[in-house]
């Protein structure tokens, strides 16, 4: 069915215009409606003749006007065809050449007159679609044409050999910022004997059965902050015949292929600063290839790299391989097999990348400065992100931009009464974090009260209590809070740590440490304090409990009594009235003394709790009349017969 008729004439903008722009001077063809006529249809399309639809201008006529069109008249040094958002299908069956064939129409350097170099520049990816429709290829560069531009654009639907892009003998192209994604049939770029670059580009969710989803003969191929993920095909990249494939800063990952990237006899590969990996299969497979390079680069799979051809592979800088090298010969930096520790593919912005997590041995790992990583002015990564963030530059192309600092504060703290401890998490990198856990240990003498809803302990010589925290956006914080409740007058030296899933750049600021002076407590408020977090319960079910009386004077007893729960629900005071009485008993004992009270558990409470080698349990300690001090401890029953 062919497309419905276009924009009346009446309401179309002009289509036509010579605009100058920042540096070349351009010829501006706009294109204002998404059929998919052609100027043999309606020769007045895009203003090029008189008629009803003089002023409409579709993408194919558009591109066949560019590529006759005259622009020595207005000095243009340049073709643009500006392509604003809208679903282009190409419902005529048939693919878009791209490419000035008029000679001598653009004004060169020194005032020559040369073929014109030709621009689609579209709204964005997500914005400006151009569709095959699963019926033709979408893009061909026409030979003997000026060089061509891609910028902007979702290339989707082609089912042809020639791919979604196709240059064979063409003129140098250059896709900037654009996706090529659910195209079939054939590589959803196909390169031969000609020049084809990818700038922060996505090639994803192709499918190229028996074939590459890139393939190049004899031309060549360079990704820059570019990504090749999601694709079915034997191999995700390929050079052959001489072929030559430089990756910048770009991944090559999560593709249903045997190999990343196959160099056939004669092809040269450069790699710098850029993440292969094979999953399964293979990352790199060369097969006499004439000359490989790897600098700060990650190949890892299966295998990392096969070398058929006993080829040597330069190594001018830090690399990692990670799986196994066979047959491979290195001259230059001895490259590391430790396991690079990479997250799955995600998407960041219009590409995906592989994020370096906690413990990556590619963090810092490439020198105080990469130059290889700079393509178009400072080192950055794929994302666009400085080099280097921390100390190094990071290896393969993912530069980690998170940091997680944490900082603790507390209330004035007096020994048997509680005091607030406050760890404060802070995302001060420019990524997000996930995962994070903050840890905090506490002395033996200082007693957890209270923690927050997901916090958890484990008890030893001391305390160790961690706390999971949801996820951070830069700049975001997070404070966990305990009660803590010191036992002796003494400076409490107190930690906190933290760990998020992704690999922090700056672990100088992952840990804190904080002195908190402990006062006495006010004469004739004593209190009993536990010694021992750890209660061995004997064969016949007896324990001793270890407590000593602090008190604010000499000559004040501690009247105490102690009763045993089992350990449910949060760790909080309130918790107890929902558990089940386990033990109990009583003791007065004088200021300053250390005493140990033997508690009972019945073959019943052992039942109850389940204790065969270990459990947890709570005691609440009660000291003096009205007002009673009370604390509720977390402790540990170990069975010893």
């Amino acid at each position: 069915m062919r497309p419905r008729f276009l924009v009346a004439a009446c309401t179309a903008v002009a289509a036509l215009a010579g605009a100058p722009a920042a540096g070349a001077a351009q010829a501006v063809l706009r294109v204002n409606d998404t059929a998919d006529f052609a100027l043999s249809e309606h020769p007045e399309l895009c203003g090029r003749a008189k008629g009803p639809l003089e002023r409409a201008c579709t993408l194919r006529a558009a591109l066949e006007s560019a590529r006759a069109l005259d622009a020595t008249g207005s000095g243009a040094e340049e073709v643009l065809v500006s392509l604003p958002a809208g679903h282009y299908a190409l419902e005529s069956g048939r693919p878009l050449a791209l490419g000035d064939q008029l000679e001598e129409a653009c004004r060169g350097a020194g005032g020559a007159r040369v073929l014109c170099p030709l621009t689609l520049q579209g709204a964005g990816a997500g914005a400006s679609i151009i569709d095959g429709g699963d019926a033709t290829g979408l893009l061909t560069l026409a030979k003997g044409a000026g060089p061509v531009a891609v910028t902007g654009v979702t290339l989707t639907g082609s089912r042809s050999a020639g791919g979604a892009i196709e240059d064979e003998e063409g003129p140098a192209a250059v896709v900037r910022d654009s996706v090529l994604q659910g195209n079939g049939g054939g590589s959803a770029a196909r390169v031969e004997r000609a020049s084809m670059t990818f700038v922060g580009s996505a090639i994803e969710g192709n499918s190229a059965p028996g074939s590459a989803a890139v393939g190049v003969r004899g031309g060549s191929l360079s990704l820059e902050r570019s990504s090749v993920t999601g694709n079915t095909a034997s191999s995700a990249l390929a050079a052959s015949e001489g072929a030559s494939v430089e990756l910048v800063d770009s991944t090559v990952a999560a593709n249903g292929a045997a190999v990343a990237l196959t160099a056939e006899p004669g092809a040269s590969l450069e790699l710098r600063y850029s993440t292969l990996d094979g999953g399964a299969g293979t990352a790199l497979r060369e097969a006499s290839a004439q000359s490989i390079s790897l600098e700060g680069t990650i190949l890892t799979g299966a295998a990392a790299i096969v070398c058929e051809g006993q080829t040597t592979v330069a190594a001018p800088a830090a690399n990692l391989l990670h799986g196994a090298s066979a047959g491979c010969l290195f001259a230059g930096v001895a490259p590391s097999d430790a396991d690079p520790l990479l997250g799955a593919a995600a998407p960041n912005g219009l590409v995906s990348v592989l994020p370096l997590l906690h413990g990556s041995p590619a963090l810092n790992a490439g020198g105080a400065s990469c130059p290889g990583s700079a393509v178009e002015g400072p080192a950055l990564d794929e994302r666009g992100t400085a080099r280097p963030q921390g100390a190094g530059c990071d290896l393969g192309a993912f530069e980690s931009a998170a940091d997680a600092s944490v900082s603790l504060a507390a209330k004035p703290a007096t020994a048997g009464s509680t005091f607030a401890l406050s760890a404060t998490v802070r995302d001060t990198g420019g990524d997000g974090l996930s995962g994070a856990i903050v840890t905090i240990p506490l002395p033996e003498l200082a007693n957890l009260i209270a923690a927050p809803l997901g916090c958890s302990a484990t008890y030893g010589a001391g305390t160790l209590v961690t706390c999971p925290l949801s996820a951070l956006a830069p700049g975001a914080t997070r404070t966990v809070t305990l009660q803590v409740q010191p036992l002796v007058v003494e400076t409490l030296q107190l930690g906190a740590s933290v760990q998020a899933a992704e690999a922090d750049y700056d672990p100088g600021d992952d840990s804190a440490s904080l002195a908190v002076p402990v006062a006495s407590p006010l004469p004739g408020r004593p209190f009993a304090a536990l010694l021992s977090r750890t209660l061995r319960v004997n064969r016949h079910g007896d324990a001793l409990v270890r407590m000593r009386c602090v008190a604010g004077g000499p000559g004040t007893p501690c009247a105490t009594s102690l009763a045993l729960y089992g350990a449910h629900g949060p760790i909080a005071a309130r918790a107890v009235a929902r558990a089940r009485r386990l033990a109990g008993a009583s003791t007065i004992f004088g200021a300053g003394r250390t005493v140990a009270v033997l508690i009972h558990l019945s073959k019943r409470s052992l039942h109850a709790i389940h204790l065969r080698r270990s459990a947890n349990a709570r005691l609440v300690l009660a000291t003096g009349a009205a007002p009673v001090r009370r604390s509720v401890l977390v402790v540990k029953l170990v069975r010893t017969g």
